[in-house]
C-alpha cells in the first residue's frame, strides 16, 4: 500500500501534450481506478512477497511497539505467512498481487478494503479474477497512451492549396515528420513507455482523382514523403500526391500514421498497439489549363 499514485512523464522535450488521467485525442480510453491489485515488485514474486511482510512487521512494531493501533496485526502477518507457505513449491510458481487505493481516506476505499483481501494469489499462466482491477505494465501502457495528445498533420502542398491545382497535373503532397514521442507512466517500481513514430501518410480526395499517383507517403529521413523541387514532374513511392481528372473545389483528406509500441523493465521485449491515425481536411480548388488559340 505505497507509491499509490500513478504519474506520466515526458521522455522527450517536444510540442506534444499530455493530459494525465486520460483525455488525450489517440481513441485510447484507460482511466486508473480508485483500487486495484498491482504486482508486487520485482516479479520473483513470492521472495518480494516475503520480503514485504517482513517490511510490514517491521513497520508495525517501529511505529506502534503497543499494538494499539492495529491489534489483530499477529494474526494478519500469520494469516499471510501461512499463505505464502501454501504455495511456496507451486510449479511454476504463480504470482502475487498487493492491494492499493489511489485515497485510502475515502469510503469507496475503506470498502474495497473490506470486502477484498490485501494480497492475490494468482496462480501461473492465469489471470486474475474477472472482474477485479490490476494495474500491471500492460495497464501503465494503456493510461499512457490514453493521456497523449498527439499533434495534428500539417501537410505540405505543391501547388499550395492557395493557389489552384490543375487538371492532369499532380499535386505533391509531404509532410515533417516531427520527433518520436515517448511517454512513461509509472506505478510504484513499475513503469511502461510508450514510444510513437509517424511513418506514413495517406492523401485522398473527395474529387475526382487519376490512379498512378501513389497516395500513401512513406517517411524518408526527417519527411513523410518527398518534397516537390523544380523540374520534377509525377511523384513515385516515398513520395504521394494527387492528381484531379476534373476541374472543381475539393477537400483533401491527409492521415498520417502513428505507430505505436511500449517497452517495461518488467516485460520482456517490444510491445506493440494498434496504429493511430492522425488527420486533417484542406480546400483545393482544381482549374483546367488555359489554353491560347
Amino acid at each position: 500500500m505505497h507509491e499509490n499514485q500513478v504519474t506520466i512523464s515526458l521522455a522527450t522535450t517536444t510540442s506534444t501534450q499530455y493530459k494525465d488521467g486520460g483525455g488525450g485525442n489517440t481513441g485510447v480510453n484507460y482511466k486508473v481506478p480508485p483500487c486495484w491489485y498491482q504486482p508486487v515488485q520485482p516479479q520473483d514474486s513470492a521472495a518480494s512477497f516475503q520480503k514485504l511482510l517482513q517490511q510490514y512487521n517491521f513497520d508495525e512494531h517501529h511505529t506502534d511497539p503497543g499494538g494499539q493501533g492495529w491489534p489483530d496485526f499477529p494474526q494478519w502477518l500469520q494469516g499471510w505467512t501461512d499463505q505464502l507457505a501454501a504455495h511456496e513449491n507451486d510449479k511454476p510458481p504463480g504470482a502475487w498481487y498487493e492491494s492499493d487505493c489511489t485515497d485510502w481516506s475515502t469510503s469507496a476505499a475503506q470498502a474495497w478494503g473490506q470486502s477484498n483481501p490485501d494480497f492475490l494469489y494468482v496462480p501461473a499462466n492465469t489471470a486474475p479474477v474477472g472482474g477485479v482491477p490490476t494495474i500491471t505494465p500492460a495497464t501503465l501502457a494503456q493510461y499512457a497512451l490514453a493521456s497523449t495528445v498527439l499533434p495534428p498533420p500539417t501537410p505540405t502542398f505543391s501547388p499550395d492549396p492557395t493557389q489552384p491545382s490543375y487538371v492532369n497535373l499532380p499535386t505533391w503532397a509531404w509532410q515533417s515528420a516531427g520527433n518520436t514521442l515517448d511517454l512513461t507512466a509509472t506505478l510504484g517500481a513499475q513503469s511502461a513507455t510508450v514510444v510513437m513514430t509517424p511513418t506514413a501518410m495517406t492523401v485522398t480526395s473527395d474529387g475526382p482523382t487519376a490512379r498512378g499517383v501513389p497516395n500513401v507517403c512513406r517517411q524518408v529521413g526527417t519527411v513523410i514523403g518527398v518534397p516537390w523541387v523544380r523540374g520534377d514532374s509525377e511523384p513515385t513511392s516515398p513520395g504521394c500526391g494527387l492528381t484531379f481528372t476534373a476541374p472543381g473545389n475539393y477537400v483533401v483528406h491527409a492521415d498520417v500514421i502513428w505507430q505505436i509500441t511500449w517497452t517495461s523493465p518488467q516485460v520482456t521485449g517490444v510491445q506493440t498497439f494498434p496504429d493511430v491515425h492522425m488527420n486533417t481536411d484542406t480546400a483545393i480548388t482544381s482549374k483546367e489549363i488555359e489554353t491560347i488559340n
